[in-house]
């Protein structure tokens, strides 16, 4: 347009100074020029004077275009401002600092109890709960100097107690002194109440995982940062809860070394997959191990994704010992029976060759082979010891039963163990005289007491302090096991405890099995403490071992108390009588026993004939019956046994004198023999000693009951 009005200008000037020097010739056309360049002049203006105001008018309608889109921004954000009240539920309100005049729109007054509209500021402090009223007049003063104000307090609406959120900002003068205050209003009871419940279901939750006995805790998997650990971890793993949270994987090394790389595979492979569940050892800062158990499983996101771990991880120490010793114990019970039908064999065997040898050496007359034969003797008593222990191992092995003080017993060991032990070991016995007395068998208590005190002397080579302590102890119902045989009653304990090197972790659950032995060869056969256990419990007992390397060993043996402190009257033993040609009935499966005894009957003065197992027997007996005087039978033979022979004898011949000779026999079976009439049980081997004697006695009955 500018453009359009300098080139209209131009032209005019040009032509009106061009009509101008024509006019002055001219006068008629002067008069025309000038009304010409009139015209034009007006024509001119009229067109600038147009577009200057086609501008202006353009100009409005884009301020008036900009004013009616602000306008509609506005209406926009306040439609917005107010929707964004409505979500939330925030009511507006104004305060006049001078006036002290409030003022606030509908919602905020259901809010705050009151009615839209204008309101004395006291109307609104008379709605606070009087216990939040000075807390809210502190806030509201500390605001005022240091700006925004925002506090959540209780207020009473209709007597009804409720939970108000308010937020304000100030308006202040050139001097900073507010004059006004805006802002919102908030019912936040149901916030409250869920923040509440909230807070009691953490309380609940802290209580739970605190107060249980397994580790609860939970880890970040991004920062590979522990999150939480519940306080029993301290009791778990003896160290202090702080040192939980320095890594995620930091604890791996508390870890027992040879469980370490498992563990740590299985938490690198099962993690994700949920599938994480590994028994394994700790080792405390003490340096005691402890068997826990850890389960974890991961937290996922809504994309799948892991980002947390949770798990528990608990101490089971105690029925892992407690499923090692019922697992020891099924162990235990096969390789009895086993060791019980070794025994039987070993038996058969040694018993002709102590026979044998006892004969042999009334008849040798060279020294060399009266030597040789004690030797023989003397190999075959101690396979018979041997095999003794192996028959205590299997339970077959019995004696008589009678009430026994433990401390006489302790302190006739205690004696010999003074005489005979090195002078470096310090012997320390404490048996009270009051100790309740038990029941069993004098020979295997006082085979217990003596294995438990040899392995303590031979656990302390360099001397040490052995301590022989007994004492009474009651168990009730619900006590806390210290061995799973344990039941409730009275015991009496006996412990013996050295100060030697101890057992390592990986021996003591194996010391009860029968042959293991950390001795030299030639220096253990490791059947004494398999021994010992099987007598304790076959005296209706249990035996607690505790161990640490360096820190010595204590074996403490539990024994039933007794109900009476009667004391059984000693049973004499009649020297072997000569026979006077009495016929005694021989049956044993075995030639070297059935030749080696009936030479030494014979020697000895009496009749014998044999038979190989019970149905021969019977034959023999129906020949005869008459002439048979004693009948000397073994229990364990095939086709017809011991026990079914003399059920048949009792039938025929009621007061026949019979003894039983077996290499091994349970208590029941001892108990059926003993109600059938039969005399005596030799358990063999037996010696010739032992054989004849039972012979005499019972063929002399009135003698033997003197």
């Amino acid at each position: 347009m500018a453009i359009l009005y300098a080139v209209l200008g131009a032209l005019w000037i040009l032509f009106s100074d061009q009509l101008m020097a024509a006019a002055i010739r001219d006068p008629e056309l002067l008069k025309r020029a000038a009304l010409v360049k009139g015209w034009f002049f007006i024509a001119v203006t009229s067109v600038i004077l147009y577009g200057l105001l086609r501008r202006e008018c353009r100009r409005w309608e884009e301020q008036a275009e900009k004013r009616r889109m602000a306008e509609l921004a506005l209406r926009d954000r306040d439609r917005d401002l107010e929707r964004a009240h409505e979500i939330a539920r925030l009511g507006r309100w104004t305060l006049d600092l001078r006036t002290n005049v409030f003022q606030t729109d509908e919602r905020g007054g259901r809010v705050l109890g009151v009615t839209a509209g204008e309101h004395p500021s006291a109307d609104l402090l008379a709605k606070v709960h009087p216990d939040d009223l000075e807390r809210v007049n502190r806030t509201w003063a500390a605001a005022l100097a240091d700006g925004v104000y925002f506090t959540e307090y209780r207020s009473i609406v209709d007597h009804v107690v409720r939970w108000v959120h308010v937020r304000a900002e100030f308006q202040r003068d050139k001097d900073g002194v507010a004059y006004a205050a805006a802002g919102t209003v908030q019912d936040v009871t149901a916030v409250k109440a869920s923040q509440t419940a909230l807070r009691e279901s953490e309380e609940r939750f802290r209580q739970v995982v605190e107060n249980i006995d397994e580790v609860f805790w939970l880890m970040d998997v991004a920062k590979s940062r522990v999150l939480y650990v519940s306080p029993p971890f301290e009791q778990v793993w003896g160290r202090p809860l702080s040192e939980a949270y320095d890594s995620a994987y930091g604890m791996l090394s508390t870890v027992y070394p040879a469980d370490r790389a498992r563990v740590k595979a299985a938490m690198e492979e099962r993690f994700d997959t949920g599938n994480f569940r590994e028994e394994y050892r700790i080792v405390r800062p003490d340096g005691s191990i402890r068997w826990v158990r850890s389960r974890a499983f991961p937290v996922r996101d809504e994309r799948g994704r892991v980002v947390n771990y949770v798990g528990m991880t608990g101490d089971f120490t105690e029925r892992k010992n407690l499923e090692e010793q019922f697992l020891r114990a099924q162990r235990l019970e096969a390789i009895g029976t086993l060791a019980g039908g070794v025994a039987h064999d070993l038996n058969n065997i040694l018993s002709p060759i102590l026979m044998s040898a006892g004969l042999l050496q009334d008849t040798a007359q060279d020294e060399r082979d009266i030597r040789m034969l004690k030797m023989i003797e003397q190999s075959a008593n101690r396979g018979a010891e041997i095999v003794k222990q192996l028959l205590t191992l299997s339970r077959g092995n019995f004696g008589d039963r009678a009430s026994l003080q433990l401390r006489v017993l302790v302190k006739e060991m205690a004696g010999i163990m003074r005489e005979t032990f090195p002078r470096n070991i310090e012997l320390v016995v404490e048996v009270p005289a009051d100790l309740p007395p038990v029941i069993g068998d004098a020979t295997q208590i006082h085979q217990v007491l003596m294995n438990l005190c040899v392995n303590a002397r031979d656990a302390m080579p360099e001397g040490g302090r052995l301590e022989i302590i007994g004492s009474e102890r009651t168990f009730k119902a619900g006590d806390p096991p210290v061995s799973p045989e344990q039941r409730p009653g009275r015991f009496v304990c006996l412990a013996v405890t050295d100060t030697g090197g101890g057992i390592s972790p990986e021996n003591l659950s194996k010391i009860f099995d029968p042959f293991f032995t950390t001795k030299p060869i030639g220096q253990g056969t490791g059947l004494g403490l398999p021994a010992v256990l099987s007598i304790v419990k076959g005296h209706d007992g249990f035996i607690t071992v505790e161990s640490r390397e360096g820190q010595g060993t204590r074996f403490a043996v539990y024994l039933p108390a007794a109900k009476t402190t009667a004391t059984a009257a000693p049973v004499s033993v009649d020297r072997a009588a000569r026979g006077s040609g009495q016929l005694i009935l021989l049956i044993d499966d075995e030639p070297a026993i059935r030749t080696a005894a009936r030479s030494l009957l014979e020697r000895q003065g009496y009749l014998v004939i044999t038979a190989v197992d019970g149905r021969e027997a019977l034959q023999r007996f129906e020949e005869r019956s008459q002439q048979i005087a004693l009948v000397l039978t073994d229990v364990m033979m095939p086709v017809m046994g011991g026990t079914v022979l003399v059920q048949a004898l009792r039938k025929r011949a009621p007061t026949l004198p019979i003894i039983a000779t077996t290499g091994m026999a349970t208590d029941q079976s001892r108990m059926e023999l003993l109600a059938m009439g039969v005399r005596e049980i030799l358990q063999k081997p037996c010696t010739p000693a032992e054989l004849l004697g039972a012979v005499g006695r019972a063929l002399a009955p009135a003698a033997a009951a003197t």
